[in-house]
């Protein structure tokens, strides 16, 4: 085999791994967001709690504003019950989806009616509100997840005011 031929087949070899190497990784992406897609389906949106055992690690941990943290399957039920039992009819949808090696990141707008128990008595009012979160994934499971929701504006639709603190 001649210098030539034996440059171009290593190029060919290094290209192929390369190639090989970044189609993994845009697998694992969309594997990903399938996951993702599936616990806003099938566990907010039908209340499928037998789908936590599926997609969510079992040490995961759910980071809300004001560090409040969720974890394990048992604070992720927690978190969601927390949700759908006040507001039975609660949809999101996902506006924006960015995926970038094991995480992805959603910009969420959520619809509801607070007819359920929670958050004081039933109001009957609807809430429009946004949430951008960002979810860790490991071994094809949710593992951690960071939330950022507009509660001010939320909590202003069922009614409730911002008073300042008093002098």
């Amino acid at each position: 085999m001649s210098r030539p031929k034996i440059i171009t087949l290593t190029a060919v070899i290094s290209f192929a791994f390369a190639m090989a190497t970044v189609s993994n990784a845009v697998a694992d992406e969309a594997r990903n967001e399938l996951i993702i897609e599936r616990n806003l389906a099938e566990i907010w949106h039908k209340g499928n709690f037998a789908v936590i055992d599926e997609i969510v690690a079992t040490n995961y941990v759910r980071h809300m504003p004001g560090g409040l943290d969720f974890r394990g399957h048992e604070g992720y039920k927690k978190h969601v019950s927390g949700f759908i039992t006040p507001f039975p009819d609660l949809r999101f949808t996902m506006d924006i989806m960015i995926s970038k090696g094991d995480y992805v990141v959603v910009h969420y707008t959520g619809t509801a009616t607070h007819t359920g128990e929670g958050l004081g008595p039933p109001t009957g009012k609807k809430v429009t509100f946004t949430a951008i979160v960002m979810h860790r994934l490991a071994g094809g499971k949710m593992a951690e997840c960071w939330v950022e929701v507009d509660n001010l504006s939320f909590m202003k639709q069922l009614g409730y005011e911002l008073v300042p603190p008093s002098k």
